[in-house]
C-alpha cells in the first residue's frame, strides 16, 4: 500500500466549524499526535519567551500544555474496514521483469497500478544505487582503457592499414547514443535494438574486421550497462553485434547490406528464443511428449514469446538504413570513403577507365597488368585491396593529355622525344602528375585514391633522361642538376601507395629481360626493391622485411607464370626452318 494511507477519525471537541456527521476520513500528514502537538507548543513557548526567567515560565508551560486536548478520535475500527476493502480491491501481486525490458510504453496514461510499478522499480534501483555506482564505473574506465591499449598492442601489427582509431572512438560513442535513445523512446522489447549499427557502419568504412569485432564488443557491454545490466541481454547484444561481422561481405552497392541484415536478423530471432524458453519446463515435459506442447505454451505466453522474437528480428533489419543514411557524413567528417564508393571506381566501364583505354591503350593495357601484380601482393601482405585496386586504376590516368611521349603508347613511328632536349622530355614526363592531379580533381575522385596518383613515383630520379643530360653536357654548359629531374613528391605515405611504386617499376623492367626465369626475375625485383630503399623512397611507410620478402616471392611467382614457355607447333618450326635456309642463301632486298 502507498505510505501516504487515509486515517478515520471523529471529531469530539468544539470549534468554530460545525460538527460534521459520522466518520470523517483524513491524510495521515494532515494532523498530529497529542504528544508531538504538546512538544512543538513547548518549543515555541520557550523560543517567544527565551528572555524570562525559566523559574517563572516553566509552570506557565504546564499550564498550557495541561490545556492542550485532542480534538480527534481516532477509529481504528472503521480503519481497519477500509483498509481490508482496499486490499480485496487492488490485491497484492508480484509483476516480474526483466533488466531492460519497459514497464510502462512512452507515451501510456499511467494508472495506478503503474504508478505503484515506478515506484517499486525506482526505490529498487535506489537501494542498491551506491553499491552498483563503483562497479559500473570501475567496468567503464577498465574497459575503455583496455579499448585504447589492445588495438595498438594486438590489432595493429596484424593490420597493414592502421585504422584511424579516432573514427572508431566517435563512432562508438554516436552509436551508444543512438542506441541508448531508443530505450526512454519506445514502447517496444529491449531486443528491437539495433545493436547491428555500430559494427556495419564500422565495416562500410573499414573491411578489417578485428578492430570491428573489439570495437563492437565495448559498444555492446556500454549499451547493456546503461540500459539494466543483466548477462542474458549482454549475451545478446554480444551475440547480435558480432554475428554480423563475418555475414556482411565487402559492400558493394547500397543493397547488399540487407542480405546479411536478414541472416542476422534470423540467428538473433533464434537466440530470443533460447535466451526466454523455460528450460526447466522443457525438460520436465520431455516424457509427456502428446501434452508437452499445450502445456508449455500455456505457461509461456507464446504470443509475449514471437513478439519479441520479432522485435529482435527487426531491430537487426533496422540497423543497416541508419548506417548507409549517415555514412556520407562519416565520410565527409573524416576524409575517408566507404567501401561501397570505392566499388563504384572499381568498375571498369568509369568514364576516366575507358577514356584512357581510347587515348592511351598502351597505358591502359600497362595498368591492367600493374594493377593484377599489385592486386596479389597486396593479398600477400594483408592491406586493403580494394582500396589498392581503385588507386592502381587511376595511378597513371594523366598520360592521357599526352600519351604519344610515354613508350608504352609508341606502337610505331619515331619517338617523339628524339629530338627534345633531354631536360624538356623529363618535365614532359613529370607532368603526367600533375595532369593526373588535375583529371582526379574535376572527376571528383576521393583524395585518399588521387593519393595513388601524387605518390607511386614519390621523389624517384628519371634516370634515363638524367644520364642522356649529364652525356650530352659540355664544359662551359650549366652544371646538370639531379633535383631538376626528380618527381616532385611526396614519397609514399602508406603500404597501398608504395606497392604500386614498386610493382609499376617491376613490370615495367620484366619487359626487358631476355630469357626470363626465375632466379633472373628475383634478381630483378630486389634489386629495384633495393634501389628504392636506398633512395629513401620507403621511408614513409611501414614497410618491413618479412613483407619485403613477401613482396618479392608472389611477384616471382607471378611474373614466372605470366613468362612461362610454351611448346613450339609444328608450322612454327616449317617457318624458322624457312627463315634459317633463306639466311643461308644470303641477305635479299
Amino acid at each position: 500500500m502507498p505510505e501516504h494511507r487515509p486515517a478515520l477519525a471523529s471529531r469530539t471537541g468544539n470549534d468554530a466549524y460545525p460538527d460534521p456527521v459520522g466518520t470523517v476520513a483524513y491524510v495521515a500528514d494532515e494532523f498530529m499526535t497529542l504528544e508531538k502537538a504538546r512538544l512543538n507548543l513547548r518549543k515555541k513557548i520557550l523560543q517567544l519567551f527565551r528572555q524570562e526567567n525559566r523559574e517563572i515560565l516553566e509552570p506557565a508551560v504546564q499550564m498550557a500544555l495541561a490545556i492542550l486536548q485532542p480534538d480527534l478520535k481516532y477509529d481504528q475500527k472503521e480503519n481497519d474496514r477500509r483498509i481490508e476493502e482496499i486490499t480485496r480491491r487492488y490485491p497484492s501481486k508480484v509483476v516480474p521483469y526483466r533488466a531492460g525490458e519497459v514497464l510502462v510504453p512512452f507515451g501510456k496514461v499511467l494508472t495506478e497500478e503503474d504508478v505503484l510499478l515506478l515506484d517499486a522499480n525506482q526505490a529498487e534501483e535506489r537501494k542498491n544505487l551506491y553499491g552498483r555506482a563503483p562497479w559500473v564505473l570501475l567496468i567503464i574506465a577498465t574497459s575503455v582503457t583496455l579499448y585504447n591499449l589492445l588495438p595498438s598492442a594486438s590489432i595493429s601489427p596484424w593490420s597493414k592499414r592502421p585504422p584511424s582509431y579516432g573514427l572508431f572512438r566517435c563512432l562508438l560513442i554516436i552509436a551508444v547514443i543512438l542506441l541508448k535513445a531508443c530505450l526512454p523512446f519506445t514502447s517496444v522489447s529491449i531486443y528491437a535494438v539495433p545493436i547491428g549499427f555500430l559494427p556495419q557502419s564500422l565495416l562500410l568504412l573499414y573491411p578489417e574486421r578485428a578492430p570491428v569485432a573489439w570495437t563492437t564488443l565495448l559498444g555492446a557491454l556500454l549499451v547493456c550497462l546503461f540500459s539494466g545490466p543483466n548477462l542474458d541481454v549482454l549475451f545478446f547484444f554480444v551475440f547480435g553485434g558480432l554475428v554480423a561481422i563475418p555475414l556482411c561481405p565487402h559492400v558493394r552497392k547500397w543493397f547488399h547490406v540487407l542480405t546479411p541484415s536478414l541472416a542476422a536478423g534470423v540467428l538473433n530471432a533464434v537466440v530470443v528464443l533460447f535466451f526466454l524458453l523455460d528450460w526447466n519446463l522443457v525438460a520436465s515435459w520431455l516424457g509427456t511428449a502428446d501434452r508437452m506442447s499445450v502445456t508449455l505454451f500455456e505457461k509461456m505466453s507464446p504470443v509475449s514469446l514471437f513478439a519479441r522474437m520479432g522485435w529482435a528480428f527487426a531491430g537487426v533489419l533496422c540497423a543497416g538504413p541508419p548506417a548507409l543514411l549517415l555514412l556520407p557524413l562519416f565520410e565527409l567528417g573524416w576524409g575517408t570513403v566507404s567501401t561501397s564508393k570505392l566499388s563504384r571506381y572499381t568498375d571498369l566501364q568509369h568514364p576516366l577507365l575507358r577514356d584512357l583505354v581510347v587515348k592511351a591503350p598502351g597505358t591502359y593495357q600497362h595498368t591492367m597488368t600493374v594493377a593484377y601484380l599489385a592486386q596479389a601482393v597486396g593479398e600477400a601482405v594483408g592491406v586493403n585491396t580494394l582500396l589498392l585496386r581503385a588507386g592502381v586504376y587511376y595511378h597513371d590516368i594523366g598520360k592521357t593529355v599526352a600519351p604519344g611521349y610515354f613508350v608504352e603508347n609508341q606502337l610505331v613511328g619515331k619517338n617523339p622525344h628524339d629530338e627534345l632536349d633531354p631536360a624538356v622530355s623529363c618535365r614532359i614526363i613529370m607532368e603526367h602528375v600533375q595532369h593526373g592531379r588535375n583529371i582526379a580533381e574535376k572527376a571528383g575522385l576521393p583524395d585518399i585514391v588521387t593519393d595513388f596518383i601524387l605518390q607511386h613515383h614519390g621523389t624517384l630520379l628519371v634516370e634515363y633522361f638524367y644520364d642522356k643530360a649529364r652525356k650530352a653536357s659540355r664544359e662551359g654548359t650549366p652544371e646538370v642538376r639531379e633535383q631538376d629531374f626528380r618527381y616532385p613528391g611526396p614519397k609514399p605515405q602508406s603500404l597501398e601507395t608504395a606497392l604500386p611504386m614498386i610493382v609499376d617499376a617491376v613490370e615495367a623492367a620484366s619487359r626487358t629481360l631476355q630469357g626470363p626465369d626465375r632466379d633472373k626475375i628475383q634478381a630483378m625485383i630486389r634489386f629495384i626493391i633495393e634501389r628504392r630503399i636506398a633512395d629513401g623512397q620507403l621511408d614513409e611507410c611501414d614497410l618491413s622485411t618479412r613483407e619485403i620478402g613477401r613482396i618479392v616471392d608472389t611477384l616471382t611467382d607471378s611474373l614466372e607464370a605470366a613468362h612461362h614457355s610454351r611448346v613450339q607447333y609444328p608450322w612454327q618450326k616449317q617457318e624458322d626452318g624457312g627463315a634459317e635456309a633463306s639466311n643461308a642463301d644470303g641477305p635479299r632486298p
